[in-house]
């Protein structure tokens, strides 16, 4: 890729696993796809990470329910104090 991104942007992760060629093509599709396949791999990605997030919380705590589960993983993505807020049953809500 030629363009300069902002130090600390996702754009300049390096794919160490893929050659430069590939990476090229790859990244030459996503620009030439509509706004809405873009969108729809961000979600599916997304969803992926999350599943993947879940399976580790459930294989290290594997007695948690899975509303525990599921505020295990709110605290990852948004820290203990948003976590908390967003709870179902916080007080906040």
């Amino acid at each position: 890729m030629n363009a300069s991104y902002p130090p600390g942007s996702l754009w300049n992760v390096r794919l160490t696993d893929t050659d430069p060629d590939s990476r090229r093509r790859q990244f030459d599709a996503y620009r030439a796809m509509a706004p809405e396949g873009r969108v729809e791999i961000a979600l599916s990605l997304s969803e992926d990470v999350k599943q993947i997030a879940m399976a580790g919380i459930r294989r290290r705590h594997p007695t948690m329910s899975e509303e525990e589960a599921d505020r295990a993983w709110l605290r990852l993505l948004h820290g203990s104090e948003l976590a908390t807020y967003l709870a179902a049953d916080s007080p906040h809500r």
